[in-house]
């Protein structure tokens, strides 16, 4: 029997769910990496190289490059020192949410990219979703009395 297709949107957060997962985050670095994804369609590949001129203040919105220069370890290695998106498609304009804006603006006020390597910004996903899972799981057992 083939297995059921299930769709994207089985698995989204729903606005509570993403109240409590942005709750766990410990910095500014932590909100980009899951409000980029969340609010706006980012890759991680993408966040990793979000810059300041990425985003058009006044429209509200981040405009992915179709190339840059970029001094990071896989693109000096592996790219010739330049970085974009895979595909034709990976060059848009993606709105973003006045929160987004606002969390954007705040790391953005001390940096002019994230300059952080994939693995650091994946070692972030991995462990906010964790604490979420703990944070979430223990509220819940505490009000079942487990």
């Amino acid at each position: 029997m083939p297995t059921t297709l299930r769709s994207s949107k089985d698995d989204a957060l729903n606005s509570e769910e993403a109240r409590q997962l942005l709750s766990t985050c410990r910095d500014e670095l932590d909100h980009l990496v899951v409000r980029l994804p969340l609010f706006a369609g980012l890759r991680i590949g993408e966040v990793q190289h979000t810059l300041k001129t990425w985003v058009n203040w006044d429209k509200g919105y981040i405009e992915i490059p179709s190339r840059q220069h970029c001094s990071c370890y896989e693109c000096k290695k592996f790219r010739q020192g330049a970085w974009g998106p895979k595909t034709k498609a990976g060059v848009r304009a993606l709105l973003i949410t006045d929160n987004t804006k606002q969390a954007l603006a705040s790391f953005f006020g001390r940096n002019e990219g994230v300059f952080r390597s994939r693995q650091a910004l994946e070692q972030r996903v991995e462990r906010i979703p964790l604490a979420f899972w703990i944070e979430t799981s223990v509220g819940r057992c505490q009000e079942a009395r487990c």
